[in-house]
């Protein structure tokens, strides 16, 4: 004697779930992977990239003092370009 019976049809649904959402999940990607790899989002973000490293600096003043921290006012400053 069965316990449960077959009815409905949970087989084929939990299928069609699961495909509806991997095939979601592969479109998403793709969309995001063909704009980053195409050149949308460098075209998009090229102006920050290009000032993050083009900060410059001149005539600032600091009181330099042994045994305390001195802080610049200008806070991008890249290594290997400071002159004391």
């Amino acid at each position: 004697m069965k316990k449960y019976l077959k009815k409905g049809q949970a087989v084929g649904a939990v299928s069609a779930i699961i495909t509806l959402v991997m095939g979601v999940a592969v479109a998403t990607l793709l969309l995001i992977f063909t704009g980053a790899l195409g050149g949308q989002t460098y075209n998009l973000v090229e102006e920050d990239i290009n000032t993050i490293g083009n900060h410059s600096v001149t005539a600032e003043s600091m009181i330099l003092t042994n045994g305390s921290e001195t802080k610049l006012l200008h806070t991008d400053v890249h290594v290997g370009t400071l002159k004391l």
